[in-house]
């Protein structure tokens, strides 16, 4: 049964008579009766959906408390809020309790006991403690909260405003080997004779190495594959009946049939494709798909993501990305092409890049077809990014005749500026104009138009002075200026 304890923390006897609890922040509803709480003294309620407020008999009060996250609300007799205590989410069989001096005790039922919680005061939050549910619960200001990561960043250098603003994201990450002997890569590998590394090689933009599953059997039965957990306990982080895709990069060797599979399983019903036309260069690949209702799985197992093929041979893959289908444009519209061909405009300005909005990376602009995604306008909706592609834009400005004008947030990095600056001059000797070339240019961009322009904005409102702005767009000089391509663009922009 649910339950709540009052505690008298003073040296005095107190009335609890007309003393009201609640559930809800706007109404009282359950009293106390004529009881006295002696020094250190301690009354138990069970909350239990009945009205039970009899002297010497066991409180029952008329609300529940929810296993999720919920407030409970302690009344004076004149109905003025005395405390509040605001609780995480809680298991079957979990106790917890808030001291006056802020300290947490929770209750293990192993143990048989209370263990009260210490740990340092920071950041305004006075202790936590990991609860069995795997959340945290925190401490702060005399309320509960859980959470599911807490984390604390520090930096053993100074930084300047403008190398960090107020408000910047902080990207944190845990890296997993992709295999491990041990058994805690982030790739299971499954079927016959099926041996998994990782090798040298791999698509420009995804790094320098990638996985490579192999066999040697001749049974063309004999599947071989990959396999990645994306949730346990049958618990999915996807919505029902809501758009996903699956984008990978894929090459073979030596394989008879010349396709992957790639499937989610674990599910009611079989999600998946069969790519049949796998070379032996490397090639982007993309799946969409609706994620179906769960009503119906019998099945208790693991969703997971699988990716493998029949028979003997090599099969490399690398950037695997499941994420939620944005239904962007990838193309230009041929409307669009005609009528800038019929204004003949000396100059494009290219905010659909995104280059320096919060929440993107260069990394997207750099495929032939960008990584397109949404983002939120300023009333709030979700706005569709459009063509973000660097080599489509930059096709579509040379085909009207017209000359490029970026358009850089403040976003932008000095590393993200080295990258755009590679595309647009660097040989195929160089690692992002290698990228271009492969994107099917060759000459490089910065040969191809007459100007260049460079705006340097503030849209994301990162800055809160002129003179911070200024510093800024000062960096940005400076970056260019230093790089090995200034020579090739100084007379162009």
């Amino acid at each position: 049964s649910d339950w709540l304890e009052i505690w008298n923390s003073t040296d005095k006897a107190i009335s609890l008579e007309g003393v009201g609890l609640s559930d809800k922040g706007d109404r009282i509803r359950f009293l106390f009766p004529d009881v006295s709480l002696e020094a250190d003294g301690r009354v138990v309620v069970f909350c239990d959906n009945t009205n039970k407020a009899n002297v010497n008999q066991a409180l029952h009060a008329k609300f529940k408390l929810s296993s999720a996250i919920e407030t409970v609300y302690l009344y004076d007799q004149n109905a003025y809020l005395i405390d509040s205590c605001k609780y995480p989410i809680m298991a079957s069989d979990e106790s917890w309790a808030l001291t006056e001096n802020g300290y947490i005790y929770s209750f293990s039922r192993v143990a048989d006991k209370w263990h009260q919680i210490f740990a340092e005061k920071d950041n305004q939050i006075d202790s936590m403690s990991r609860t069995s549910g795997e959340n945290i619960l925190i401490c702060r200001s005399g309320n509960l909260y859980s959470a599911s990561m807490y984390t604390k960043v520090t930096i053993d250098q100074a930084i300047g405003e403008v190398e960090i603003q107020n408000g910047d994201m902080c990207l944190l990450s845990a890296p997993v080997p992709s295999v491990d002997g041990n058994g805690r890569g982030a790739w299971e590998v499954f079927g016959e004779n099926s041996t998994v590394q990782i090798v040298s090689g791999s698509p420009k933009t995804t790094g320098d190495k990638s996985l490579q599953l192999s066999s040697s059997l001749p049974d063309e039965e004999q599947a071989h594959f990959i396999s990645q957990v994306i949730s346990k306990d049958e618990i999915s982080p996807m919505k029902e009946k809501v758009f996903y895709h699956i984008r990978l990069y894929l090459k073979q060797n030596n394989m008879k049939k010349e396709q992957v599979m790639v499937w989610i399983s674990g599910l009611p019903e079989l999600i998946g494709t069969t790519f049949t036309d796998v070379s032996g260069n490397w090639r982007e690949y993309s799946y969409t798909f609706a994620w179906p209702s769960e009503k119906g799985k019998v099945k208790e197992e693991d969703i997971r993501l699988n990716i493998g093929f029949y028979g003997s041979g090599e099969m490399l893959v690398d950037g695997v990305c499941l994420e939620r289908e944005t239904y962007s444009e990838q193309q230009i519209r041929p409307k669009l092409v005609d009528l800038l061909d019929d204004n003949s405009p000396e100059f494009l300005r290219l905010s659909n890049l995104g280059l320096g909005r919060l929440g993107t990376s260069i990394s997207s602009n750099l495929p032939m077809i960008g990584n397109e995604l949404l983002y939120a306008a300023q009333e709030g909706e979700m706005v569709s990014s459009g063509v973000v592609s660097l080599e489509t834009t930059m096709r579509l400005v040379k085909q009207v005749d017209a000359n490029p004008w970026l358009v850089i947030d403040s976003a932008f990095g000095s590393d993200e500026m080295e990258i755009l600056l590679g595309y647009l001059c660097g040989g195929i000797t160089d690692t992002y104009g290698k990228i271009r070339v492969d994107n099917g240019t060759a000459l490089a961009w910065q040969k191809q138009f007459d100007r260049f322009v460079v705006e340097i904005t503030d849209e994301n409102g990162l800055f809160e002075t002129d003179l911070q702005r200024r510093a800024y767009v000062d960096h940005m000089i400076e970056i260019i200026k230093g790089s090995e391509f200034y020579s090739d663009m100084k007379d162009l922009c």
